[in-house]
Protein backbone atom coordinates (compact mmCIF):
# COMPACT_ATOMS: atom_id res chain seq x y z
CA UNK A 1 0.00 0.00 0.00
CA UNK A 2 2.66 2.31 0.75
CA UNK A 3 4.11 1.65 -2.89
CA UNK A 4 1.27 3.27 -4.51
CA UNK A 5 0.81 6.33 -2.30
CA UNK A 6 4.88 6.93 -3.43
CA UNK A 7 3.75 6.34 -6.69
CA UNK A 8 0.34 8.91 -6.34
CA UNK A 9 2.39 11.34 -4.90
CA UNK A 10 5.09 11.28 -7.66
CA UNK A 11 2.40 11.56 -10.36
CA UNK A 12 0.51 13.81 -8.70
CA UNK A 13 3.75 16.20 -8.90
CA UNK A 14 4.52 15.34 -12.43
CA UNK A 15 1.02 16.47 -13.13
CA UNK A 16 1.55 19.72 -11.31
CA UNK A 17 4.47 20.27 -13.11
CA UNK A 18 3.28 19.93 -16.28
CA UNK A 19 0.35 22.02 -15.77
CA UNK A 20 2.78 25.15 -14.76
CA UNK A 21 5.54 24.16 -17.71
CA UNK A 22 2.00 24.61 -19.82
CA UNK A 23 0.42 27.81 -18.02
CA UNK A 24 3.54 29.66 -18.05
CA UNK A 25 4.12 29.20 -21.91
CA UNK A 26 0.89 29.86 -22.63
CA UNK A 27 1.36 33.19 -20.73
CA UNK A 28 4.53 33.70 -22.28
CA UNK A 29 3.40 33.26 -25.80
CA UNK A 30 0.63 35.83 -25.54
CA UNK A 31 2.70 37.99 -24.43
CA UNK A 32 5.19 37.76 -27.38
CA UNK A 33 2.88 37.65 -29.53
CA UNK A 34 0.72 40.51 -28.43
CA UNK A 35 3.82 42.87 -28.25
CA UNK A 36 5.23 41.88 -31.81
CA UNK A 37 1.69 43.28 -33.20
CA UNK A 38 1.77 46.50 -30.96
CA UNK A 39 4.68 48.28 -31.76
CA UNK A 40 3.91 48.29 -35.64
CA UNK A 41 0.41 49.88 -35.05
CA UNK A 42 2.40 52.34 -32.48
CA UNK A 43 5.68 53.43 -34.83
CA UNK A 44 2.96 54.21 -37.24
CA UNK A 45 0.76 56.60 -35.37
CA UNK A 46 4.20 58.44 -34.31
CA UNK A 47 5.33 58.30 -37.87
CA UNK A 48 2.31 60.10 -39.01
CA UNK A 49 2.46 62.12 -35.88
CA UNK A 50 5.98 63.90 -36.64
CA UNK A 51 5.67 63.87 -40.46
CA UNK A 52 2.49 65.62 -40.11
CA UNK A 53 2.21 68.72 -42.00
CA UNK A 54 5.74 67.71 -44.38
CA UNK A 55 5.58 67.88 -48.05
CA UNK A 56 5.70 64.64 -50.41
CA UNK A 57 8.18 64.61 -53.48
CA UNK A 58 7.38 62.34 -56.27
CA UNK A 59 9.68 60.91 -58.76
CA UNK A 60 8.37 59.09 -61.52
CA UNK A 61 11.63 58.62 -63.00
CA UNK A 62 13.26 56.93 -59.90
CA UNK A 63 9.64 55.48 -59.17
CA UNK A 64 9.58 56.72 -55.41
CA UNK A 65 7.64 58.72 -52.96
CA UNK A 66 9.33 60.56 -49.94
CA UNK A 67 8.01 62.68 -47.51
CA UNK A 68 10.58 66.04 -46.30
CA UNK A 69 10.07 68.79 -43.77
CA UNK A 70 8.85 71.89 -45.01
CA UNK A 71 12.24 73.67 -44.31
CA UNK A 72 13.76 71.96 -46.98
CA UNK A 73 13.44 73.00 -51.11
CA UNK A 74 13.99 70.48 -53.33
CA UNK A 75 15.96 70.42 -56.47
CA UNK A 76 16.59 68.22 -59.69
CA UNK A 77 20.15 68.38 -60.83
CA UNK A 78 21.27 66.56 -63.38
CA UNK A 79 21.06 63.10 -62.20
CA UNK A 80 20.57 63.43 -58.87
CA UNK A 81 17.52 64.76 -56.55
CA UNK A 82 18.81 67.17 -53.60
CA UNK A 83 16.79 68.20 -50.93
CA UNK A 84 18.22 71.64 -49.09
CA UNK A 85 17.77 73.70 -46.59
CA UNK A 86 18.37 77.22 -48.84
CA UNK A 87 18.12 79.36 -45.34
CA UNK A 88 21.25 77.60 -44.26
CA UNK A 89 23.01 78.47 -47.36
CA UNK A 90 26.11 81.04 -45.56
CA UNK A 91 29.44 81.55 -45.73
CA UNK A 92 30.05 78.11 -43.74
CA UNK A 93 28.70 76.08 -46.87
CA UNK A 94 26.12 74.45 -48.51
CA UNK A 95 23.15 74.17 -46.72
CA UNK A 96 21.82 70.29 -48.57
CA UNK A 97 20.41 68.04 -45.93
CA UNK A 98 20.74 65.02 -48.44
CA UNK A 99 20.28 64.07 -52.12
CA UNK A 100 19.18 60.90 -53.70
CA UNK A 101 20.90 59.85 -56.72
CA UNK A 102 20.51 56.61 -59.25
CA UNK A 103 23.38 54.04 -59.29
CA UNK A 104 25.48 53.07 -56.42
CA UNK A 105 28.06 56.02 -55.32
CA UNK A 106 29.93 53.02 -53.05
CA UNK A 107 31.25 51.69 -56.38
CA UNK A 108 32.73 55.01 -57.46
CA UNK A 109 36.35 54.83 -56.82
CA UNK A 110 37.39 58.40 -55.55
CA UNK A 111 39.40 59.61 -52.34
CA UNK A 112 36.27 61.43 -51.11
CA UNK A 113 34.73 57.63 -50.50
CA UNK A 114 38.04 56.53 -48.58
CA UNK A 115 37.66 55.05 -45.26
CA UNK A 116 33.93 53.92 -45.29
CA UNK A 117 32.95 52.77 -42.31
CA UNK A 118 30.08 49.71 -42.69
CA UNK A 119 27.13 50.58 -40.47
CA UNK A 120 24.88 47.71 -41.40
CA UNK A 121 22.23 47.29 -43.32
CA UNK A 122 18.61 49.26 -42.68
CA UNK A 123 15.53 48.79 -44.93
CA UNK A 124 14.15 51.62 -47.07
CA UNK A 125 11.04 51.51 -48.51
CA UNK A 126 10.60 47.32 -48.17
CA UNK A 127 13.84 46.77 -49.78
CA UNK A 128 17.35 46.17 -48.03
CA UNK A 129 20.07 48.47 -47.81
CA UNK A 130 23.86 48.97 -47.22
CA UNK A 131 24.70 52.19 -44.67
CA UNK A 132 28.25 53.60 -44.65
CA UNK A 133 29.82 56.42 -42.65
CA UNK A 134 32.20 58.73 -44.63
CA UNK A 135 34.05 60.50 -41.02
CA UNK A 136 34.90 64.29 -42.50
CA UNK A 137 38.61 63.45 -41.26
CA UNK A 138 40.91 61.22 -39.49
CA UNK A 139 40.51 62.77 -36.37
CA UNK A 140 36.77 64.06 -36.36
CA UNK A 141 34.56 60.59 -36.08
CA UNK A 142 30.99 62.44 -35.43
CA UNK A 143 30.75 64.86 -38.70
CA UNK A 144 30.59 63.14 -41.98
CA UNK A 145 28.60 61.93 -45.23
CA UNK A 146 25.88 58.71 -44.22
CA UNK A 147 25.11 56.85 -47.44
CA UNK A 148 22.99 54.50 -48.03
CA UNK A 149 22.68 51.99 -51.06
CA UNK A 150 19.17 50.37 -51.90
CA UNK A 151 20.02 47.85 -54.04
CA UNK A 152 17.14 46.29 -55.07
CA UNK A 153 16.36 49.62 -56.80
CA UNK A 154 20.14 51.11 -57.66
CA UNK A 155 19.35 53.97 -55.72
CA UNK A 156 22.18 55.92 -53.55
CA UNK A 157 21.42 58.72 -50.21
CA UNK A 158 23.58 60.53 -49.31
CA UNK A 159 22.88 62.31 -46.19
CA UNK A 160 25.62 65.42 -44.86
CA UNK A 161 25.72 64.96 -40.79
CA UNK A 162 26.99 67.26 -38.57
CA UNK A 163 26.91 68.02 -34.75
CA UNK A 164 25.92 71.84 -35.21
CA UNK A 165 22.46 72.50 -36.29
CA UNK A 166 23.69 74.01 -39.00
CA UNK A 167 21.31 71.81 -41.47
CA UNK A 168 18.68 71.90 -39.67
CA UNK A 169 17.81 67.84 -40.01
CA UNK A 170 19.29 65.45 -37.15
CA UNK A 171 20.30 62.14 -37.65
CA UNK A 172 16.48 60.74 -35.96
CA UNK A 173 14.75 63.41 -38.59
CA UNK A 174 16.79 61.19 -42.11
CA UNK A 175 15.59 57.86 -39.96
CA UNK A 176 11.86 58.80 -39.95
CA UNK A 177 12.52 60.35 -43.92
CA UNK A 178 14.02 57.16 -44.94
CA UNK A 179 10.84 55.24 -43.30
CA UNK A 180 8.59 56.89 -45.68
CA UNK A 181 10.47 56.18 -48.81
CA UNK A 182 7.77 54.54 -50.99
CA UNK A 183 9.11 52.52 -54.25
CA UNK A 184 6.41 53.29 -56.84
CA UNK A 185 7.86 51.14 -59.94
Amino acid sequence: MQKQKGVSTLVGIIIIVVVAVVLFGGVFAYQYFTAQTQPVVQNQQVQNNQTAGWKTYTNTQYGFDVKYPPILTVSEIQESIAFANLSAINSQGSGIAFSVVKGNVLELKTPALANLEDKGEITIGGYSAKKVFRPLGPTNRTTGTILYYVSGKDISIMYQLYTSDFHKISESDMDIILSTFKFTK
